[in-house]
This record gives C-alpha cells, structure tokens and sequence, in this order.
C-alpha cells in the first residue's frame, strides 16, 4: 500500500514520455523556443510529468545550467524515463541541431514504447503459469493428505496401527513449501512482467492466504 502510489506513478510517467518528447519537437517545429515548447507540451500532457517538467523549465529560466536543472528535477523518475529527457537537456545546448536531436529522441521513446507493449505481451503468459504452479502444488499436497487420511483410518480399524499418521505434521511440511513457492512465484512474476519488485507483495499477500485457507480447510475436515 505505502509504494503502490510509487509504482503507479511510475508507470504513468512511462506513458507520458514517449507524447511529451513528440509534442516538444512538433512545438519546436512551429517555432517555439525549446523551454516554451517544453513546458507547453509538459502543460497538455498534465501531471506527474508536468510537476517534473514545470521545475525543469523554472530553474533554467533562473539561471541554473541545463545539467543542474535536469539534476535537480528529474533525479526521483524511473532511468528508462529520464533518457529521453537527456536529449532534451543536450538539446539545449546544441546550438542548431535541435531537431535532429529530438528527432533521435523521438525514434528511441516510439522503439522503447512498442518494445515495452510487446514484452509485457510475451511475459503475460508467464504469470498464468506461475499462478498454476502455485494452484497445482497446492492441490496435489491437499489429494496427498487426503490418501493419507483414508490410509490412516483403514489402519487404525484393522488394528495394524496403534496410531494414525499426524496431518497436521504432513501438512505444515506441505503448507511451509507453498508458502516459499508463492513467495518465489511472486517475486518472479512481479520481476518479470513489471520489471520492479513492489508488486509481488501485491501477490503475496492476495494468494497466500487463498492457499491459506485451502491448507485449514483440508486440516479440518481430514
């Protein structure tokens, strides 16, 4: 909950980036200066990447030079985020090859975009299967406790055993791997479709105890 702000934030920024290089350079081609057409495309995209761009544009109008400006206002946003906005910066100071700049910029952020789409595309799957993995452990350990359960009581009333097994030991040594996999799955599938850890306590915390549950349930009634 305390970094889900963050991370939402984040990814709206990823989105932002690509339209705010493009109507910078389609404001520049009109003849708008570089800090006017920042802060113009900056004002139609709205925030966040407004709040970034606006004290980007104050602090070089005050004075400050192009690298202390970016340093100071973009130091906080994703790296992937920050590197078109370099070519803006380097745009500044480049005298008279601001498009052909801004032009690679805009080259880089379209590729960076359709490969983003096309990654989560692909990795999509993988969380469908780790979730099944997850499932499918669980539910072959509740089949295995539910064998040993009708073994259990067969022994008991032929009088072949004194005792039964104990379930609640054979399920702690089923429940404590899952919670380990469900962790593991979590982080993988946090770390591979969205790049950055903070969401797998999302998924920690939504199948842990879902599985949780399975575990007492079967206890119980076995």
């Amino acid at each position: 909950l305390l970094k889900r702000d963050k991370v939402k934030m984040d990814r709206i920024l990823r989105k932002q980036i690509s339209p705010l290089v493009t109507l910078t350079a389609s404001y520049i081609r009109t003849g708008m200066s570089i800090l006017d057409a920042l802060d113009e495309a900056g004002k139609t995209l709205g925030r966040p990447i407004y709040n970034y761009v606006a004290k980007f544009v104050e602090l070089v109008k005050l004075g400050y030079s192009p690298e202390e400006a970016f340093n100071a206002s973009f130091s906080s946003i994703p790296r992937d985020v920050r590197a078109p906005l370099v070519a803006i910066m380097v745009a500044i100071g480049s005298g008279g090859r601001v498009n052909d700049i801004l032009s690679a910029a805009e080259r880089y952020t379209f590729q960076m975009s359709r490969l983003d789409e096309f990654r989560r595309y692909r990795l999509g799957g993988y969380r469908a299967v780790l979730l099944l993995a997850v499932i499918a452990f669980a539910m072959s350990s509740i089949l295995t406790l539910t064998i040993l359960s009708y073994a259990s009581k067969s022994l008991s009333l032929s009088g072949l055993v004194a005792g039964g097994f104990k379930l609640e030991l054979v399920a702690s040594m089923y429940y404590i791997p899952a919670m380990i996999i469900v962790t593991a799955s979590s982080i993988a599938m946090s770390r591979i479709v969205y790049g950055e850890t903070t969401t797998a306590l999302k998924y920690i915390a939504i199948i842990s105890p879902v599985i949780s549950i399975v575990f007492a349930v079967a206890t119980h009634l076995l």
